[in-house]
């Protein structure tokens, strides 16, 4: 990529973080972008549609980094706690432009593009999952439960808190191994 091509990209990114970190996304204009970031609008449209579009690619690349940095996620299968442990260290990792991305309106956003895609990762792993009910729910839990967990625990010591949430995530195996009756399966 061109010098100057990449130079203006990153001034819009490094720019639109910035003012996001004060405001919400629904507040912020291309206009207000571009005068900050000392571009004119058209070099902001030749990158993107819109606020929007900015704001999806860079939450798009949060998720694919996230995603990059759990180096085996088949562990899930075997071993969830060490799974848990790895999806809390790449949120640890993202944090700074976790709170920044997925705030306000958008915060519900992370949590569900991380499951769609861990799911969508692990049902190709082992299609025979993807149609059980116990393992669907056991992954939402896991993922869901383990970001809001991640979220809100920054008050406590991080290896202390991936150590209770990672503990949380082996008790799926345990009831996994109970082997539960199919008709408590499904409803």
């Amino acid at each position: 990529m061109d010098k100057r091509v990449q130079k203006s990209k990153s001034s819009i990114i490094n720019t639109f973080l910035e003012i996001r970190a004060k405001k919400p996304l629904e507040k912020i204009t291309v206009t207000e972008l571009c005068k900050k970031a000392e571009i004119n609008k058209s070099t902001f449209y030749v990158h993107y549609h819109d606020i929007y579009d900015l704001s999806e690619q860079l939450e798009k690349e949060v998720v694919d980094s996230i995603l990059e940095s759990i180096q085996h996620p088949e562990k899930v299968f075997e071993t969830p706690d060490q799974f848990t442990r790895d999806l809390y260290q790449a949120y640890q990792a993202k944090n700074s432009l976790i709170q920044i991305l997925f705030a306000d309106t958008r915060s519900m956003l992370l949590p569900q593009k991380i499951t769609g895609a861990i799911k969508d990762l692990l049902f190709r792993m082992r299609p025979e999952y993807r149609e059980n009910p116990e393992m669907d729910i056991c992954f939402t839990y896991q993922i869901y439960g383990g970001y809001y967990a991640f979220k809100e625990s920054h008050q406590y010591d991080s290896a202390y808190a991936v150590s209770v949430i990672s503990s949380l995530s082996a008790g799926y195996l345990a009831l996994k191994k109970a082997n539960l009756p199919e008709d408590s399966q499904r409803s």
